[in-house]
């Protein structure tokens, strides 16, 4: 080994591929491995200024001085320094980020980052790092299976409550000790889910104002404007459908397809003498308390006159139990309905329309039908009526014995196609007759259809016949036609023979149109009273005349 000294820089070579020692007491203290790492066995005091440009392996850095002012890192993207920063009244320790333009970021990784590690900042009001037997702690990261923020302690410490705040709204959202949560100010929304239920530990829950407020409580659509639910502590009144109700409770709404928004008091139990939907009315009696009014009124005032007796629509009645008699319906003064009895369980009453009782629907007992009548009796002037069976019975017939019945002087049945048209087969009427197979394939057997003949502007019919031929399914064959000359035109499968059979009490007979020979085949005799049958063989006939058999 070689020592130079040139322009007061010292230089300690080794010309060997070896490990060059400085020791001291026989004990190493620094060495210079063969590829140039250092290697320091003892600890390193620092009195001015550490400049270390490659890797470094430290065991304990002590700095001679009383503090360090400062200490910057130098890594490959971003210098760090780590620093104290005067606060007026104390410092603070700061780390600040060295590279202009740059992300700072402060990390905490778990060694092997699986997820199941807890990674935690414990903030010690009270306890030290030698004892901490009795603290207080802030802490908040992760247990390793959630992110948490919470407050502890241990021994003797105390359990504080944690504010979370913005300049000096110290109040602004407060955990505290006792599992209930403080806030001040206004909370603002955007989207809140309710779970599938809501527990609530006292088995009730309160609303009161500090201050009482006609818009106490509300409940609004996306659009905001007239509230869906109002309650008013102030008068104590709550409002559906309006923002100021003007009694303890006030329904508003509209007319929307025929519906009120109102109120619908819906029974989901089966019905019985103690199971139905009610809206009851009580007053107080003599005593004091509340009794079942027994009489039920509904009124709507005229427009400009609330609280009026002249009511512009009211329903009135009386009830007895599941009775219940109703005197009238009053609209303006036009009395539009009156009721004789509209009963829950009582036979053989009718509800009526127009002002003299024209035409009325009720239940009969006797028949056992719903009658729909020509006056104000179930049973008499019946115009159509409906059994138990589904069958339905026309013109005064109270007990149908088909699916329709007809019973009348003149039963008669008109098919009426309102198309405007001149097409030949158009302005038809039809009459299909349907079936079901054994495995419930629906299909047309036959059918009858009536049309215009021909196409032009006139009044001529004909009248087809068409059936099944076993796989026309809902387009059935036509068979026979007759036109409005009264020409009959029969249409049988192609290449096959019409048949025209005669079935008479004693004999029958047959006469075929023999398709492919061309000619008509007659299975009996063929007698002429007058008359004479023409033989065309030849461009002259030979005629048979009659003669006896």
């Amino acid at each position: 080994s070689t020592s130079s000294s040139s322009h007061n820089d010292i230089a300690f070579i080794n010309r060997q591929n070896a490990k060059m020692h400085f020791s001291t007491n026989n004990t190493t203290a620094l060495t210079i491995e063969a590829d140039g790492d250092v290697v320091m066995s003892q600890d390193l005091a620092v009195t001015g200024t550490l400049d270390v440009t490659g890797a470094t392996t430290v065991g304990t850095l002590t700095a001679v001085s009383a503090s360090v002012d400062e200490l910057t890192f130098d890594f490959a993207n971003d210098d760090y320094k780590l620093f104290a920063r005067n606060t007026g009244s104390n410092d603070a320790l700061t780390i600040q980020s060295q590279t202009s333009g740059a992300f700072s970021f402060l990390e905490l990784f778990a060694k092997d980052g699986d997820g199941t590690d807890p990674l935690l900042f414990n903030i010690y009001a009270q306890g030290t790092p030698s004892d901490v037997s009795n603290s207080e702690t802030l802490s908040f990261g992760y247990d390793g299976t959630r992110y948490i923020i919470f407050s502890q302690k241990a021994g003797g410490g105390t359990i504080h409550p944690i504010r979370i705040y913005t300049g000096a709204n110290t109040t602004q959202l407060v955990l505290n000790t006792d599992n209930s949560i403080d806030m001040s100010g206004a909370l603002t929304v955007v989207s809140f889910t309710v779970p599938d239920s809501v527990a609530l530990s006292s088995d009730s829950a309160v609303f009161q104002p500090d201050t009482d407020s006609t818009t106490f409580f509300q409940v609004l659509d996306a659009n905001g404007g007239t509230p869906i639910l109002n309650v008013d502590s102030t008068n104590e009144r709550v409002g559906i459908g309006t923002a100021s109700p003007s009694v303890s409770l006030e329904v508003q709404g509209s007319v929307a397809a025929g519906i009120f928004e109102g109120i619908r008091i819906s029974n989901t139990a089966a019905f019985d003498s103690s199971n139905f939907a009610a809206f009851t009315m009580q007053d107080k009696n003599a005593s004091g308390n509340l009794v079942n009014a027994g009489v039920f009124a509904a009124s709507i005032a005229a427009p400009g006159t609330a609280g009026s007796e002249n009511s512009f629509f009211r329903i009135r009645g009386l009830s007895n139990g599941l009775t219940i008699t109703m005197e009238e319906i009053v609209f303006g003064a036009r009395q539009i309905f009156y009721f004789g009895d509209v009963f829950i369980d009582i036979d053989d009453r009718v509800m009526a329309w127009g002002r003299t009782q024209d035409y009325g629907i009720g239940y009969s007992n006797s028949t056992d039908t719903l009658n729909i009548v020509d006056g104000f009796s179930v049973n008499t002037n019946v115009r159509m009526a409906i059994a138990s069976s589904g069958f339905i019975g026309y013109g005064g017939e109270t007990a149908p014995e088909t699916l329709a019945e007809w019973t009348h002087a003149t039963p008669y049945l008109t098919l009426h196609n309102s198309t405007h048209e001149d097409t030949d087969g158009g302005r038809e009427s039809r009459l299909n007759f349907k079936g079901e197979q054994s495995g419930g394939e629906e299909t047309t057997l036959a059918r009858i259809e009536v049309s215009h003949d021909g196409a032009v502007d006139d009044q001529k019919g004909e009248i087809a016949i068409s059936t099944n031929d076993g796989t026309d399914s809902d387009t059935p064959t036509e068979r026979l036609k007759i036109d409005s000359a009264g020409v009959f035109t029969f249409t049988p499968d192609a290449d096959t023979d019409l048949i025209f059979n005669f079935i008479g009490t004693t004999d029958s007979g047959v006469l075929t149109w023999m398709e492919d020979e061309d000619y008509f085949k007659f299975a009996d005799d063929v007698l002429l009273d007058t008359g004479v049958i023409y033989l065309k063989e030849t461009t002259t006939p030979t005629a048979i005349a009659n003669h006896a058999a």
